[in-house]
C-alpha cells in the first residue's frame, strides 16, 4: 500500500501488508501500552483522558483498573497469538472493553473538554471496530 504525503515533491511512503494476526498483535501491543501507562501513571493518565486536573484517589483507583484490565486483555491476546492459540476471545474482550469507554464517554459528554471528548470517543469507537472485525476474521483459526 502506498501513501501519499502530498506537498510539491509528491512522495509517497510504502506501508507493508500485514496480515490480520500481525494487525492483532499491533493492536495488542498498543492496548498494553496504554495499560500499562495507566497503571502506572493514573493522575497523569486520568488527566490525560478527562481533562480534570484535581484526582481523587477513587479515580485514580479507577484508572489503575481500567490499565489492569487492558493489559490483562492484551497478555492474553498476544499469548493466544504466540502460541497458535484462539484469540477471538481475547479480542472480543477488547471490543467489549473499548465499547464501554465510548458509552462512558457520550454518557459524560457535558462534563468533558470539547477535543478530549471527540479523541475519546473516536479512540474508543476505532479501537473497538478494529477488535471486533479482527475478531471475526480470526474466528476460525
Amino acid at each position: 500500500m502506498a501513501l501519499f504525503l502530498g506537498g510539491k515533491s509528491k512522495q509517497t511512503v510504502t506501508v507493508p501488508d500485514l496480515d490480520d494476526r500481525e494487525l492483532a498483535q499491533i493492536l495488542s501491543m498498543v492496548r498494553l501500552g496504554i495499560g500499562i501507562a495507566f497503571f502506572l501513571f493514573p493522575k497523569r493518565m486520568g488527566r490525560l483522558w478527562t481533562g480534570d486536573e484535581e484526582t481523587t484517589a477513587t479515580s485514580r483507583m479507577a484508572a489503575r483498573s481500567l490499565g489492569a484490565r487492558d493489559a490483562a486483555i492484551a497478555i492474553g491476546a498476544m499469548t493466544a497469538l504466540e502460541h497458535d492459540g484462539n484469540v477471538r476471545g481475547w479480542l472480543e474482550a477488547g471490543a467489549l472493553s473499548d465499547v464501554s469507554d465510548a458509552v462512558s464517554t457520550i454518557s459524560n459528554w457535558g462534563h468533558l473538554p470539547g477535543l478530549r471528548r471527540l479523541l475519546g470517543l473516536a479512540s474508543s469507537v476505532g479501537g473497538a471496530v478494529v477488535a471486533f472485525n479482527l475478531a471475526q476474521s480470526l474466528g476460525d483459526d
